[in-house]
């Protein structure tokens, strides 16, 4: 059997494979997901009932609150510039950005941006 990523399948799993009467569960559990490669440790998250760990850090969720976050900073921004009528000025000073080590350079206006 592959390395198994959702929850869900271990919970299946570990309810399957916990039925054997020579082995406490979490010597069951254990022993299959060291066969597996997953190293076991304390997790703080594990003791808090109505938390599960897994489900706090999803990559999609949390790019598509930066992706908000961005838009929302970049909309502002404009309109900022524009209501104080220095948008050309920025966008002048935004191309002329010089190189910076870590750092790219933009290739395109400030108002060209798209997310």
């Amino acid at each position: 059997m592959g390395s198994m990523r959702g929850y869900f399948r271990w919970v299946i799993w570990i309810s399957k494979y916990t039925e054997d009467p020579r082995y406490s569960k979490f010597e069951l559990i254990q022993r299959r997901l060291e066969k597996e490669g997953i190293k076991l440790f304390a997790n703080v998250l594990w003791t808090c009932k109505s938390i599960m760990p897994h489900l706090i850090v999803r990559g999609d969720i949390l790019h598509n609150i930066l992706l908000g976050v961005m838009k929302h900073l970049m909309e502002w921004t404009e309109g900022f510039l524009k209501k104080h009528k220095r948008l050309d000025v920025f966008d002048e000073i935004w191309d002329n950005i010089p190189p910076y080590l870590g750092y790219r350079q933009p290739g395109k206006r400030y108002r060209q941006i798209t997310m």
